[in-house]
């Protein structure tokens, strides 16, 4: 009876980290595949000698990136951008940034915490994962 109890235990245990590593290493994949493509989309080089990028534009590219990529686990996780104030210029009274920290965190699978960050800015026109 206590073998069958042990492998009875075992088994979820077994299925549970199993869960744990599918769902965590999907969620690790796709933000760390968010690359430097999805961010060069929002490379704004009217003035070719001030390139900066869209702010809108980066927005509205990586929300469609995860909203596709990620569908399953969208009420759970959130996003973040923050610009870095030393980095970029105003231009007609409006900051234009040349780098950008992205911030993916949320709760998976009800106890788990997933939290990264990535930087990417703008080096001769393009953007660069840093």
């Amino acid at each position: 009876m206590a073998n069958m109890l042990l492998a009875t235990m075992l088994f979820i245990l077994s299925v549970t980290m199993f869960s744990f590593s599918v769902s965590y290493g999907a969620l690790d994949r796709t933000f760390q595949g968010l690359d430097e493509n999805v961010f060069r989309q929002a490379v704004n080089v009217m003035d070719a000698s001030k390139p900066f990028f869209d702010e809108h534009v980066v927005e509205s590219t990586v929300k469609t990136y995860l909203k596709t990529n990620l569908d399953m686990y969208k009420p759970m996780l959130k996003y973040s951008f923050m610009t870095e104030p030393l980095d970029g210029f105003y231009e007609e009274g409006v900051w234009r940034t040349t780098w950008i920290d992205i911030t993916f965190y949320g709760d998976f699978l009800s106890t788990y915490h997933y939290e990264s960050v990535s930087s990417f800015y703008i080096k001769e026109g393009e953007a660069i994962y840093g």
